[in-house]
């Protein structure tokens, strides 16, 4: 594009993917060279626009409902965790999400982070969630199926109502990066060299009835200083 805005968007939020026609379409890893990438002379490469990110109507739970063109995640009814997913997930590059608080969080009403999940008879579930316990200055490692279990330690700061969190995925040569924000301050890596061969999917958890969350795509890729 010749438009200098959209280039300067495009230059600050850096997330793209991309892909390459040679015998079908090929997600590459754009971090890469085009030697690990394993490029041939004369491929032909494209450049996919990220698209502005929503959650899934159909990989969520039963008591969380979805308005606002399906960017906002309200729990009613019950206060078992349930969990909303974004409608893509990664496994290559570098992308950002960023959610608003719409609700106090508290006594784990509101995780936010990355999950990769599994197709069991023909049903989504999630394997490993990766997340930040926003009430309780804790990340968390959540297993399920048969090895399930859970994982904390300490990380981050307590959040407020109204604060905006952002989760920053990395996928580099020795394993996948998740990192956090704080309205726009950089809390640290939480979780390094996890496995880079799935999909990572945006997820927020929601516990208590009424917890409420919004994603926004009108944010700048983060630095990390």
């Amino acid at each position: 594009s010749n438009n200098k805005e959209n280039i300067r968007k495009y230059t600050l939020n850096s997330q793209f993917r991309l892909y390459s026609c040679e015998k079908g379409l090929r997600e590459l890893n754009a971090s890469r060279t085009f030697i690990e990438n394993e490029i041939k002379d004369n491929e032909l490469l494209i450049f996919f626009e990220e698209t502005p990110l929503s959650f899934s109507t159909t990989i969520k739970g039963k008591s969380i409902q979805l308005s606002n063109s399906n960017k906002t995640a309200l729990k009613v009814n019950t206060d078992e965790k349930q969990y909303a997913m974004g409608t893509y997930g990664y496994i290559s590059g570098k992308h950002y999400f960023e959610v608003i608080l719409l609700t106090e969080p508290m006594i784990r009403s509101i995780v936010v982070g990355f999950s990769h999940i599994d197709e069991i008879n023909r049903s989504i579930v999630i394997k490993r969630l990766y997340g930040y316990i926003l009430s309780d200055m804790k990340k968390t490692e959540v297993k399920f199926g048969t090895h399930k279990g859970e994982e904390m330690n300490d990380y981050g700061e307590v959040c407020n109502i109204n604060d905006k969190i952002g989760v920053l995925y990395e996928c580099k040569n020795d394993g996948v990066y998740i990192s956090f924000y704080r309205n726009n301050k950089y809390l640290g890596i939480a979780f390094e060299k996890l496995p880079n061969d799935h999909y990572y999917y945006p997820t927020v958890e929601l516990g208590l009835c009424g917890s409420k969350v919004q994603i926004t795509n009108e944010v700048d890729f983060p630095g990390t200083n």
